[in-house]
């Protein structure tokens, strides 16, 4: 795919995004139509948002999304969710550039059993040294939501407030983030029923949590609608 991105480093997350679906053999799952591309006027210009989602035998849904007002507001969010009987995070980014200017440049793993001293000695300490790095690259946004911590990792990339054109460090280090998950991501075992459960618990807590805090802020109710971005964030981001 190839988008209507005017700010280079998105486009190559976008592509990566794409690549990696391609590299673990992932198979496009159905969108219905009127949600998969999202096109409303919107103050003299256009508003689009593409959305795409795949499954694969270790990933039970990677969604992309990205909206496009040319010029003006830009994102891109990518999010793999592991298979329930996989106790592994789910990797989370989520760039928002308005006006030239990065508000959010968010990169996790959101860990599901982060009590765990285990756990967290596998998947959250190996973060700690692209968080060093991300603390030099940009300033980080403090964590103003209840979900923002219940769910993300110490060592969570919330990036905010550098220019579009400062960009290209952070997307190496979203790319870091990435192929240290994907090559962790290779080698994973099977958990048993109870640990499976949790997992889904998790995974159904998160959705329900972010759903709500989205269903309240979320700028797609204003470009396309409230009914129709309610059924977005329900029948897309956040299904299970």
């Amino acid at each position: 795919m190839t988008s209507a991105y005017t700010i280079a480093p998105l486009e190559q997350m976008l592509q990566k995004a794409f690549a990696v679906t391609e590299n673990i053999k992932a198979k496009e799952l159905p969108i219905p139509e009127d949600l998969k591309h999202l096109s409303a006027p919107f103050k003299g210009q256009k508003v689009n948002m593409y959305s795409h989602a795949w499954a694969s035998e270790i990933f039970k849904r990677i969604r992309i999304t990205i909206l496009l007002i040319p010029g003006r507001l830009e994102t891109f969010n990518f999010v793999l969710y592991p298979q329930n009987h996989f106790d592994a995070p789910v990797f989370a980014s989520d760039f928002v550039v308005s006006n030239g200017k990065l508000r959010i440049g968010m990169i996790d793993w959101m860990p599901i059993f982060k009590e765990e001293n285990d756990y967290a000695d596998e998947w959250i300490e190996p973060l700690a040294p692209l968080y060093k790095t991300a603390l030099e690259i940009a300033p980080q946004y403090d964590r103003k939501l209840a979900w923002s911590t219940k769910f993300t990792s110490e060592y969570a990339c919330l990036a905010t407030g550098i220019t579009s054109v400062d960009l290209p460090p952070l997307v190496k280090l979203w790319n870091q983030y990435l192929d240290l998950y994907l090559s962790k991501t290779q080698d994973l075992h099977l958990v048993d029923f109870e640990r499976e459960e949790e997992v889904a618990d998790w995974h159904y807590a998160y959705n329900q949590a972010h759903l709500k805090v989205e269903n309240q802020r979320n700028p797609y109710m204003v470009y396309f609608g409230e009914e129709l971005g309610s059924r977005y964030n329900a029948e897309f981001l956040f299904v299970d």
